[in-house]
């Protein structure tokens, strides 16, 4: 059960997030701050008034711009990881490609956050997800180690050639 100051605190959440969602400015920090909140112990059940109320329904609200499911659910992900988790400020991942530090949200802990932060924002996506999964293998220097299937791919830094 909600109780009255609960439910101002998630009231005033899901005004801020459809103030949020009239602007078009790089507020994403911000709308992911909002989304976490109201995705925390379902409290966008409280706006909907409905028990059995989904959060994609949440999300398709007109009042907050329909968002895609995807969108809220990365936004949740990189506020909850590394602000909630890791405890780092905004500035430390403003700016940053949203869908590399998704990606690194499943693979960062405590030791190597810093690290991974800093290699996102200094990557192209590519380089970083390639980074992820073959570590820093030159793939110029690289003497491959070639896998056959219809292109052959070098297991230690992912150049393919076909067959």
């Amino acid at each position: 059960m909600t109780n009255q100051k609960q439910a101002k605190e998630i009231y005033n959440s899901f005004s801020r997030l459809k103030s949020l969602s009239q602007s078009s400015t790089g507020i994403d920090l911000a709308k992911a701050k909002e989304l976490s909140f109201m995705k925390k112990n379902d409290n966008y059940k409280v706006v909907m008034g409905d028990e059995g109320a989904t959060w994609k329904s949440f999300l398709a609200q007109p009042e907050i711009q329909p968002m895609h499911l995807s969108k809220a659910t990365r936004l949740v992900a990189i506020y909850s990881t590394y602000i909630e988790k890791f405890g780092l400020s905004e500035d430390d991942i403003i700016g940053i490609d949203s869908n590399s530090l998704h990606r690194l949200a499943t693979i960062v802990d405590e030791k190597t956050v810093r690290l991974w932060i800093e290699k996102a924002r200094t990557l192209s996506r590519y380089d970083l997800y390639r980074e992820i999964k073959y570590g820093d293998v030159d793939e110029i220097k690289c003497e491959h180690n070639w896998e056959t299937k219809t292109n052959k791919t070098c297991l230690k830094c992912g150049v393919k050639e076909k067959i």
